[in-house]
């Protein structure tokens, strides 16, 4: 892919970004109202108008509760059940082994983790 772009709409205003640009320059963010047009007797329509783009005061997103608990539980596992790294995980830091990590969880580790706490939270929410 050569270039990418991420739309998001905010009640009546629509913000382009640039995400990826393989090789040019990243164009700034621009900024649009939606304006309503009438066609005909019968139809509308809605066009984009540009105007002045603002940026917003980054806002930590956060977490819902079924991320936390997820979260929560990989502290754990990794704090309990610690799994020295492979020597794949060592060869991917072999130009700086200070990075190498000390402990590591399989992915399928992690995913079994993640069903495991998620699936108890439904559960718990079918039963209430």
């Amino acid at each position: 892919m050569d270039v990418e772009f991420s739309v998001t709409k905010n009640g009546d205003n629509v913000i382009m970004t640039n995400t990826k640009m393989k090789d040019f320059e990243q164009p700034k963010p621009m900024a649009f109202n939606l304006k309503q047009v009438q066609i005909d007797d019968d139809y509308s329509s809605v066009v984009l108008e540009s105007t002045e783009y603002i940026a917003r005061q980054n806002q930590a997103k956060r977490m819902s509760s079924n991320d936390q608990k997820v979260l929560e539980a990989l502290r754990k596992v990794i704090v309990t059940n610690i799994v020295t790294p492979p020597v794949t995980v060592k060869e991917l830091f072999k130009d700086s082994p200070e990075n190498i990590p000390r402990a590591v969880v399989t992915l399928g580790q992690w995913r079994e983790l993640a069903y495991s706490v998620i699936g108890e939270f439904y559960i718990r929410l079918v039963k209430a």
